[in-house]
Formats: structure tokens, C-alpha cells, sequence
């Protein structure tokens, strides 16, 4: 997984030169790939329901086992998800799948964002004093 200082800097190598994305991260962009509606409703079930396996997802959603297959690994690709365990039954084990992310629901927007709100605050105030020791 890609670290927050790493990412940084590849934005600050890439900034203004248009490669963002698949080129910047070594992977699909998580947002390109749930801007698919079969990936997005696959991501929104899995929050929802908790860990669930491919066969599950697609009598859920009504498509083929395949299809849906076809879709996790592009969001598996892209860190959308994961593959998580679960404890084995007795003859075959099948694979779970869950977000790789935190979802938040919309009335927790306020609280996330009155803490984003914050931090920025408090970047703005220690940007300034760096600034000014300049």
C-alpha cells in the first residue's frame, strides 16, 4: 500500500503535468473505478451487509457470479475492497470480500466535517508561523 509521504510526493513530481491517477498510484484510481454503477452498488452492499462472498454479492444484486467476479477484481485492483477472514468451513473455503475504506454515513458528514475543518486550522496557523520565520 502506497504511504501517505510517498503519495505526497509523487503529486508534487506529477502537479501540473496531467498524471494523476493509474500513472500516479501504480493501480486504478479508486474513484474511476466506482464511477461504474455495478462497482458503486457492489461497494454500498458491502457496507452495508458486512463481508460477503462473490456468490452472495450476486444474488444480492441480481447478476451473474462471473460478472460480479469480473468487478471485484478491478476493485480489488484498486483497494476499493479486500479479501477478509472468515472462519473456514469444514470441506471449502470461500473467499470473503469487504471495503477497504471507513464509510460514513450523511449524518455523520457534520461531525467529519466540522473535525476536517479543525485540522485545517490548525495547518493554516503553523503554515503562517513556518512563513513567517522564512
Amino acid at each position: 500500500m502506497i504511504k501517505v509521504k510517498e503519495y505526497a510526493g509523487l503529486c508534487a513530481s506529477k502537479w501540473g503535468s496531467g498524471e494523476f491517477g493509474e500513472k500516479a498510484l501504480g493501480r486504478p484510481d479508486p474513484l474511476t473505478v466506482l464511477s461504474d454503477r455495478t462497482r458503486l452498488a457492489i461497494a454500498v452492499l458491502l457496507s452495508l451487509k458486512g463481508p460477503l462472498t462473490a456468490k452472495q454479492i450476486a444474488e444480492e444484486l441480481e447478476f451473474s457470479p462471473s460478472t460480479i467476479l469480473d468487478h471485484l477484481k478491478k476493485m480489488r485492483e484498486a483497494m476499493v475492497i479486500k479479501e477478509v477472514e472468515v472462519p473456514e468451513k469444514k470441506y471449502k473455503r470461500e473467499r470473503y470480500y469487504d471495503v477497504d475504506f471507513v464509510p460514513y454515513f450523511l449524518d455523520e458528514r457534520k461531525e467529519i466535517g466540522r473535525r476536517i475543518s479543525k485540522y485545517v486550522d490548525i495547518l493554516k496557523q503553523t503554515a503562517l508561523a513556518v512563513f513567517e520565520k522564512c
